[in-house]
């Protein structure tokens, strides 16, 4: 679906800097909405919790996944990677296990742990940074039960990057991912590492029942770093946002 520049103007000022300060690696402009299907992409698999720091867990709760490889070098805050992981908690890292619990507060309206910036989570991005439980019939404790069945809920994730260089994207998507206890609540976003260093966050349709916000931004470090606002998750449904060094 492509905005029309009227709707790009207008999704521009939801995604508007806290601390422009903060923000010196990456600008950001709103982008075409543009889903990658992920439906034929691999499940993660969430790792021993002794690959991890800060009381990680392999049922998907508050749980990483081993290195992964990207499938080409993306530069990420002046740094080269060629592997990542993925956190379920709506995060990518880069060379950084750490996992933390997600919720903070139950509310409504919830409040999340570990929000930008954070000496813990540095080279890191936050798609949505929730406190997302991926586990089959939910992990227990919080206000509600929740379910994530793999046949209709899962973060998957591209093993051969899409295109060809120098024009490869690596995609992480999740799919009606519930938060942690909030019975009723559902996330789709995506993320796509491109290439040339850009990256882009784009959001399907989402429920969130207790009110949370979530960061979504990114954190170099706690000096560089960017956090940005947004009206409510089902707001930014079919929008795309995409960060760049200018």
């Amino acid at each position: 679906m492509i905005k029309s520049a009227l709707q790009l103007v207008l999704l521009g000022m939801l995604f508007l800097c806290v601390d422009a300060a903060h923000a010196v690696t990456y600008s950001n402009a709103p982008t075409a909405f543009s889903w990658i299907d992920p439906s034929s992409h691999t499940p993660v698999v969430w790792s021993n919790p002794t690959q991890g720091t800060g009381g990680c867990d392999t049922g998907g709760d508050d749980s990483i996944t081993a290195p992964i490889n990207i499938g080409f070098t993306f530069n990420f805050g002046g740094v080269n990677y060629t592997q990542l992981r993925i956190m379920a908690n709506g995060r990518l890292q880069f060379n950084n296990t750490y996992c933390g619990a997600g919720t903070q507060n139950i509310g409504p309206p919830r409040t999340y742990t570990l929000p930008y910036p954070n000496a813990n989570i540095v080279r890191t991005m936050k798609v949505y940074g929730a406190d997302i439980d991926t586990t089959l019939n939910g992990s227990g404790g919080g206000p509600g039960p929740t379910t994530c069945p793999p046949a209709t809920c899962s973060v998957r994730y591209t093993v051969t990057p899409l295109g060809t260089a120098p024009n490869r994207q690596f995609v992480v998507t999740w799919i009606n991912t519930p938060d942690w206890g909030s019975t009723g609540s559902f996330y789709n976003f995506q993320v796509i590492l491109n290439e040339d260093g850009s990256f882009i966050y784009q959001y399907g349709a989402s429920n969130n029942p207790d009110l949370g916000k979530a960061d979504i931004g990114w954190e170099v470090d706690t000096t560089d770093y960017g956090l940005y606002t947004y009206t409510n998750i089902g707001a930014l449904a079919n929008t795309a946002v995409r960060f760049f060094i200018p």
